[in-house]
């Protein structure tokens, strides 16, 4: 009898998960920025390359000789963005200090003059720029561009750092891609020469399907 009842219990309950979830409500508004992807308000533009703004995650462009980034804070998400709330990051580093935000008719545009301090300048291989952005209603907002320079041979920071990258595929759920792993720091072969040595590994992980978990290093 006990097992019986466990079967109509699980009966029920399988009907029940199986039912039709009720219709969402629709309306004719405008898209909400809360209802968007994250990468919706962005996008990239390379001035001295010309060509057009970059949205998709990764580009390959033919120099690393550049001296200014510019980004594009589209509408409507742009008159929900205070200006201080935005922020950009060049290979890791926060670069606030060589931004500055200007309103422009259809949206916000963020320069980086990647000339005024050295450090910010793209090297040959490959550059991480983000940007992020939180609105009036504390959204957030956030784009990453792997930027690849100097051509098809150009060597990956992460295989010059003697890293290694590795994904497991899934074998449920409907998302199979592994997420994309970008390391900027270290830049070069790295030598432990005790066990208490410690090594800074900086990088960003993104995924097309959902957000990061989390990040673990053996």
């Amino acid at each position: 009898m006990r097992s019986f009842r466990l079967f109509i219990l699980l009966t029920v309950a399988a009907l029940i998960l199986a039912a039709p979830a009720p219709a969402p409500h629709t309306s004719a508004s405008a898209t909400l920025p809360d209802e968007a992807p994250q990468r919706a308000p962005f996008s990239l533009e390379l001035p001295e390359l010309g060509g057009e703004p970059i949205t998709a995650a990764q580009a390959r462009i033919p120099s690393a000789n550049l001296r200014t980034l510019r980004f594009k804070v589209k509408q409507p998400y742009a008159k929900e963005i205070d200006p201080g709330k935005i922020y950009t990051h060049i290979n890791g580093e926060a670069a606030g200090t060589i931004q500055e935000v200007r309103t422009a008719r259809d949206g916000r545009i963020v320069i980086c003059d990647l000339e005024s301090k050295p450090r910010f300048r793209l090297h040959p291989g490959k550059n991480v720029i983000e940007i992020s952005a939180i609105d009036h209603s504390n959204n957030s907002y956030y784009a990453s561009y792997v930027l690849l320079t100097g051509g098809a041979t150009a060597p990956d920071s992460a295989d010059a750092a003697g890293a290694t990258l590795e994904s497991i595929p899934t074998e449920q759920g409907t998302d199979r891609q592994p997420p994309d792993i970008s390391m900027t720091t270290p830049n070069g072969p790295v030598r432990l020469l005790k066990a208490t040595d410690v090594v800074r590994v900086r990088g960003t992980a993104t995924d097309d399907a959902s957000a990061i978990a989390s990040v673990k290093i053996n």
